[in-house]
């Protein structure tokens, strides 16, 4: 049966602090480009189409970061897997009796 991966305590907390961190920088960058887009027009200097356009860039950024991050919390948790316990050789019986 497929055993689902043990990892260590600092490993895993390492890799989900990381992945959450990575995840709020992506959060935020679509958040500046919506910001950006919703400013934009009226008696700002940046026309309604660049800003939107600006939003776009933003977001597709945001996206791959995003990705980036996903891909880096799988190679993390990887890296962040227990050594897997070892048993001790099982003594062989021969028959014969040590003096």
């Amino acid at each position: 049966m497929n055993e689902k991966p043990k990892y260590t305590v600092e490993g895993h907390r390492k890799a989900t602090l990381r992945a959450s961190l990575r995840g709020l920088v992506s959060v935020y960058l679509v958040y500046l480009g919506w910001s950006v887009a919703r400013d934009s027009g009226g008696d700002s200097p940046i026309k309604p189409w660049m800003g939107w356009g600006i939003f776009v860039i933003f977001a597709a950024i945001a996206a791959a970061f995003g990705l980036y991050a996903y891909k880096q919390y799988k190679l993390d948790l990887k890296d962040a897997e227990a050594p897997a316990e070892e048993t001790p050789p099982e003594e062989i019986d021969d028959g014969e009796e040590e003096p």
